[in-house]
């Protein structure tokens, strides 16, 4: 058994609208019987948003995948697995991926996209269930030392053990990037062209300046067809930028003068030791005074 053909090419066509610049629902609306089948496998190909090649390559890498694809999938119809939604997403996975492979391996070494960020994410797609049962049928005999009047022997009885193995729920890894600030919006930075959404109630947030280089620890979310990141921790890498806990208070230092000393409750190790010499504690030295 094969993928219909007409699938196939609304699947097609499909992603040359959204490479075209039409959203999923618009291209989802040229095909509505086919919708339901559709949107997974489109929602699947969104994990390469920014990858783009010449139309001549991508036709190639599929004309060299898509025997190894059909031959996977005539391999989960005899198995019984078809109607799976997450054995359909594996196959619109691999079948996406191994054009990405094929193209990039095809690419010269000068063609080759430069990386934006200092990390790329992972992401894992698990397909099938991971929970492993295991059955053991042990016999059991039943027996008793009263005649029956009958004579009728008792009956053998089996039991089934089963033993399960419990999944085991991992966290999903944060993804990190490192780089100076792009632009700032009310919610949000850029770094290298990634919007990082920022919580608004977070004081960090009036103390970024454009071309601050951070550190944002995160997740990968996406919503309305954009992939962005949601920042977790951000961390300050050249400046030193210190957030009272009890009034939201922040003190940043500007690295160049002493003109803006810190509060009590700022540790600013930078500024005291450019500052005062040898690390000298500005509250040690106003106790010695008032002694």
């Amino acid at each position: 058994m094969a993928i219909s053909p007409d699938l196939m090419d609304a699947f097609n066509d499909c992603i040359d609208a959204l490479n075209g610049g039409e959203t999923v629902e618009s291209a989802l609306g040229r095909f509505p019987a086919q919708a339901d089948q559709l949107r997974p496998m489109l929602e699947a190909g969104l994990i390469f948003p920014k990858v783009r090649f010449p139309q001549i390559d991508v036709n190639a890498a599929q004309s060299r995948v898509e025997p190894d694809v059909q031959q996977a999938v005539e391999a989960i119809f005899r198995g019984g697995l078809w109607g799976s939604w997450p054995v359909i997403l594996l196959v619109v996975v691999i079948f996406g991926a191994g054009i990405l492979v094929a193209i990039v391996s095809n690419q010269p070494d000068d063609a080759l996209m430069p990386p934006t960020a200092t990390t790329s994410p992972t992401l894992t797609q698990t397909p099938s269930p991971t929970v492993t049962s295991t059955e053991t049928s042990t016999m059991t005999f039943t027996t008793t030392a009263t005649q029956l009047p009958t004579g009728t022997a008792l009956p053998m009885t089996l039991s089934p053990v089963v033993d399960a193995v419990q999944p085991v729920e991992e966290e999903p890894p944060l993804i990190v990037i490192e780089g100076p600030v792009e632009e700032i919006a009310e919610d949000s930075i850029t770094i290298f062209d990634t919007v990082i959404e920022v919580d608004p109630d977070d004081p960090l947030l009036d103390a970024i300046t454009i071309g601050d280089i951070v550190r944002v620890e995160g997740d990968y979310i996406t919503r309305a067809d954009i992939i962005l990141l949601s920042a977790v921790k951000i961390t300050f890498v050249e400046i030193e930028v210190y957030v009272d806990s009890d009034s939201g208070t922040v003190w940043r230092d500007d690295n160049s003068t002493c003109a803006n000393p810190p509060p009590p409750w700022a540790p600013a190790n930078g500024w005291r030791r450019r500052c005062e010499g040898g690390g000298t504690n500005v509250n040690s030295s106003e106790n010695d005074d008032d002694d």
